[in-house]
């Protein structure tokens, strides 16, 4: 008997459709990561920035229906293997929390200064607290009117 086939009295699972781009759990689709030169830079001219003793964010909004993570580990993390591993941790903090994240907002990930790597619990916590909090201070400076620029002579 093949593994794939039907047992008798047995349900076969039902996987939840997914949009193009996005799946519905074990990893992260194209259309969740940051990835374009030109995104990158408008988060970090654009962006709002948070973070606590466990992550730093930059938010931004992106005007799609989901929101979209990156990482940004700088070399002073350490070499190769312990920032790809900083790395994967973001992103399955994300994986995992992406549910709870505020819909269509772009967010970069980074350490803070002097700490190591954290644990995956509490980073998941510490990314939903920290990108809420960045997203309310966002909009709020959205709603906030614009300083009239004064001409320069």
């Amino acid at each position: 008997m093949s593994q794939h086939s039907k047992i008798p009295g047995q349900t076969p699972l039902k996987i939840p459709a997914a949009r193009e781009g996005r799946r519905p759990g074990c990893g992260l689709g194209p259309d969740e990561r940051v990835r374009s030169r030109s995104d990158f830079g408008a988060l970090f001219r654009g962006g709002r920035r948070g973070g606590d003793d466990v992550v730093r964010v930059i938010v931004s909004k992106n005007g799609r229906a989901e929101a979209r993570i990156a990482a940004a580990v700088q070399k002073r993390f350490g070499c190769a293997v312990r920032r790809n591993k900083l790395r994967r941790l973001y992103k399955e903090a994300f994986r995992h929390e992406k549910d709870r994240m505020p819909a269509g907002y772009d967010v970069v990930c980074s350490p803070p200064r002097g700490t190591g790597i954290p644990e995956l619990g509490a980073l998941r916590e510490s990314l939903v607290k920290v990108v809420t909090k960045t997203v309310a201070r966002l909009e709020e400076r959205r709603e906030r009117k614009p300083r009239s620029k004064k001409p320069r002579g």
